[in-house]
C-alpha cells in the first residue's frame, strides 16, 4: 500500500505524528534525482507500506521540508536505514536537503536543479571533493546499513558490483534500468509514474530481497542479517560506534586486530627491502637449483612487492614464485590415483596469520603485533574447544586474522609496510617449496601448489615416510597442516577444478565448476556447471540432466550490460542496455549499435535469444538445449575419463 503525506496539514505536530506512525523498524531507502524531478522512496521491513516523497515541478509539489523532517527523525531515533551505496550518495544528498532549509521554500523546479547539481558532484569521483560541506554531509549520525559497502572497495571496483546485478543473482523477477536518462531536462506525468514505480517497486524491492534471501559469501551460506548481527557484536564487544554497520569485512577485521593496540603514526612503512633481511633462517634446500635461487633472493633488494618473479623448473613441474603466492603449472584433465596410490591434499591452516604470529612480521608502525596475532589465534582455538567456534566472538577473531594481512600492503592503511607483507608472503612460498622438495625426494608426484597448500599422488608403500615429512615440516616451520584425501580431481587449469574427496563435499573452484557462486560473482548459464558436476560426480548424462523438469529457467539465463556508447536492439526494437535472456531457437537476435556499426553482444554472435527481463511462472520456455550442451561438452572434452591425462608414478 502506498502511503503519501500529500494533503497533510503542514503543522509541525501533524507532520510529526504521521512520521512517528509511519516510520517504524528497519527502513529501506532509495533516491532518484533529475534536473526536472526528485523523489526518495521508503519501504519497511515490518509492513508492505511504501512512502514516496517528491519534488515535482509539474504539480509544484515540494516535499523538501517533509524529507528533512523524516531524515531528522530517522537520525534522532537511530532507526536502521538499508541502502545500496547510500553512504556515498543517497544519505549525503538527503543531508543536503536537511541542512539547506531554504530548498523547501523554493519553486520545485529550482529545488530540483539545486539538488541535481550536488547529485552530479557526488557521483563524479573527480568533482566529489568540491561538494560544499562534503564532510558535514557525510557525517550525519544515521544507523546506516549500506550493503554495497559489505564488499571491499577493491571488489566493488573489480567486480562492478551493482544493485541490478545483485537482483538478477538473487532471482528478482524484473530486470529494469532507470527508465529516464539521468540528465533529462523535461518529464511527463507518465514518466514520473514510471520512475516512482522503478524506485519503490524495483530498486527498493531488491533491497528487501537482499535482506530476506540466503546466498553464498566466500564460499559459505549466509544472509545480510547474519552479517549485520556480526557488526552489532563488534559494537558490543569492542565499543565501536555504529559506523561499523557499513564496514566491509576487511575493515572490520583490521579494527578488531588493532583495537587497544598502539600505532606509531610517526613511522612510515619500509618500501626498500633487502630480501636477505626478511627470509627465515629455517628455509633450506637440498637441491642445487633451489639453493642457488635462495641465495639469489637473499642478495636481492626490491622497492615494490610486485618485483619478485621467478619461474623454477624442477620436481617434474614448473613453479611460479611471485610476491602473492607460490603456484605451479598444472596439467588439465582427469587426475586419479591407481590402486596402489593415494591422492592427498595438504593445506596449511590459517597460513598467513600463522606466519605473522611465528615469524614476527609486525609492521614498523606496530611493533609486537605478532604477539596480538598469537593471542587471537589462541583465543580462537579456545573458543573452538568449548564449542563456540561459530560464535560472533570467534568469527570476529577470524576476520581479524584472515582479513587484515592484505592491509599491510595497502598504501592508505595505517600499518602499510611492504617489508612486513613480503616477510609473510615470501617466507610462505619458500616454506611451501621446502615441503614440495621433501615430498618429491620421498618419491611423490606433485600435482598442484596453490598459495597455501600442495596436492600430490604417492605410492601407499611410502606413506610412513610421508607421515614423517608431515611431522618434520610442521616442527621446522611451526605451521599446522590439514589433510584431505581425494578420490580424483578434474581440472581445466590451476584455479578451475572439481576435486572429489573420499569423504565430504566436492571442492569446486572456478566458474566452470561452481554451481552456487558468491553474491556479486557471475551467475550466467548455471545449468552448465550444474550439468558438468552431475556428470562427473553422479554419472548423469548431460542431455538427460538439462532436460529434467526441476530446473528453474534462471539456470539457463545470462545477463549483459553494454556501455553507454551503445544502443541495444532486440528483434530490431530498441531495448535497455541491461538485459537477461536465455538461448532459444524461436528467439530473435540481440545486438548493439554504435553509430552505424552493428555488433553482437559478447558470446551471442549468430545466436537467437529470448529476452527475459520479466519472469512469469506460467510461461513455457523454448530452450535451445543444443547451445548449452555444446558448452557442457566443451568442458567435458578436456575432462572425460576416457580421454583423461592421468598423473602416474610410472
Amino acid at each position: 500500500m502506498i502511503v503519501s503525506p500529500s494533503g497533510l496539514d503542514t503543522k509541525v505536530e501533524e507532520l510529526r505524528t504521521w512520521i512517528v506512525q509511519t516510520f517504524q523498524g528497519r527502513v529501506y531507502l532509495d533516491v532518484e534525482s533529475l534536473w526536472c524531478y526528485f523523489c526518495v522512496g521508503f519501504r519497511f521491513k515490518d509492513n508492505d507500506n511504501v512512502v514516496v516523497l517528491e519534488i515535482n515541478p509539474l504539480t509544484s509539489q515540494n516535499d523538501a521540508g517533509k524529507i528533512a523532517a523524516v531524515m531528522d527523525y530517522l537520525a534522532e531515533n537511530s532507526l536502521e536505514i538499508v541502502t545500496f551505496n547510500g553512504n556515498d550518495y543517497d544519505l549525503p544528498l538527503l543531508n543536503y536537503i536537511v541542512q539547506n532549509t531554504w530548498l523547501a521554500y523554493m519553486p520545485a523546479d529550482a529545488a530540483c536543479e539545486a539538488i541535481k547539481r550536488i547529485s552530479n558532484m557526488l557521483i563524479d569521483v573527480e568533482t566529489r571533493i568540491n561538494v560544499p560541506m562534503l564532510d558535514k554531509l557525510e557525517a550525519r549520525n544515521y544507523r546506516s546499513l549500506d550493503y554495497y559497502r559489505y564488499w571491499s572497495k577493491l571488489l566493488r571496483l573489480t567486480k562492478n558490483i551493482s544493485l541490478k546485478a545483485i537482483g538478477i543473482q538473487l532471482g528478482y523477477p524484473v530486470v529494469q534500468e532507470l527508465p529516464i536518462h539521468h540528465d533529462t531536462r523535461t518529464i511527463t506525468p507518465e514518466q514520473i509514474a514510471e520512475l516512482k514505480y522503478y524506485n519503490s517497486v524495483h530498486d527498493l524491492m531488491i533491497l528487501v530481497y537482499m535482506d530476506t534471501r540466503k546466498f553464498n559469501w566466500q564460499g559459505a551460506p549466509t544472509n545480510f542479517q547474519e552479517m549485520v548481527d556480526l557488526r552489532y557484536a563488534a559494537i558490543e564487544q569492542y565499543g565501536f560506534d555504529k559506523r561499523v554497520l557499513a564496514w566491509d569485512a576487511v575493515k572490520l577485521g583490521l579494527a578488531v586486530l588493532l583495537h587497544d593496540f598502539p600505532i606509531d603514526k610517526t613511522k612510515k612503512g619500509r618500501t626498500t627491502v633487502k630480501l636477505g633481511d626478511i627470509i627465515s633462517s629455517v628455509v633450506k634446500f637440498n637441491s642445487p637449483v633451489l639453493t642457488a635461487i635462495l641465495e639469489d633472493l637473499k642478495n636481492t633488494t626490491v622497492s615494490s612487492t610486485t618485483e619478485i618473479s621467478k619461474e623454477i623448473h624442477i620436481h617434474g613441474t614448473i613453479y611460479d614464485l611471485k610476491s602473492g603466492g607460490l603456484h605451479n603449472h598444472c596439467i588439465a584433465g582427469h587426475i586419479q590415483p591407481v590402486d596402489d596410490e593415494v591422492y592427498l591434499d595438504w593445506d596449511v591452516g590459517s597460513f598467513y596469520p600463522a606466519l605473522m604470529a611465528e615469524l614476527d612480521c609486525s609492521p614498523v608502525q606496530a611493533p609486537n603485533l605478532n604477539l596480538k596475532f598469537r593471542k587471537l589465534r589462541a583465543d580462537r582455538m579456545e573458543l573452538k574447544h568449548i564449542g563456540k567456534g561459530k560464535s560472533p566472538e570467534a568469527n570476529l577473531i577470524k576476520l581479524s586474522l584472515n582479513g587484515s594481512i592484505g592491509s599491510i600492503n595497502q598504501t592508505e592503511s595505517e600499518i602499510y609496510d611492504p617489508a612486513a607483507f613480503l616477510k609473510v608472503t615470501l617466507n610462505g612460498q619458500l616454506y611451501l617449496l621446502m615441503l614440495c622438495e621433501m615430498l618429491y625426494e620421498a618419491g611423490v608426484v606433485i600435482d598442484m601448489v596453490n598459495t597455501d597448500g600442495v596436492s600430490f599422488i604417492a605410492k601407499k608403500s611410502i606413506l610412513p615416510r610421508i607421515r614423517e615429512i608431515w611431522d618434520e615440516w610442521q616442527r621446522l616451520t611451526l605451521m599446522e597442516l590439514e589433510e584431505v584425501e581425494f578420490k580424483c580431481a578434474y581440472r581445466l587449469f590451476g584455479n578451475s577444478y572439481l576435486a572429489i574427496p573420499k569423504q565430504g563435499k566436492p571442492k569446486q573452484k572456478g566458474s566452470e565448476f561452481i554451481t552456487n557462486p558468491d553474491l556479486g560473482n557471475s551467475c550466467d548459464f548455471l545449468i552448465v556447471p550444474k550439468a558438468v558436476n552431475a556428470y562427473l560426480i553422479d554419472g548423469i548424462d548431460p542431455e538427460e540432466f538439462i532436460k529434467q523438469p526441476n530446473h528453474h529457467i534462471f539456470d539457463f539465463c545470462a545477463s549483459q550490460k553494454v556501455g553507454k556508447q551503445f544502443t541495444v536492439y532486440y528483434n530490431n526494437q530498441k531495448v535497455q542496455r541491461l538485459n537477461r535472456y536465455y538461448i532459444s531457437k524461436s528467439g530473435s537476435s540481440i545486438y548493439k549499435m554504435k553509430g552505424r556499426t552493428r555488433s553482437a553482444l559478447t558470446g551471442l554472435k549468430g545466436v537467437s535469444v529470448q529476452l527475459y527481463n520479466n519472469h512469469d511462472e506460467s510461461l513455457q520456455h523454448d530452450i535451445d538445449y543444443d547451445f548449452y550442451l555444446e558448452l557442457i561438452y566443451k568442458t567435458l572434452d578436456v575432462l572425460e575419463p576416457k580421454q583423461k591425462k592421468q598423473l602416474s608414478l610410472w
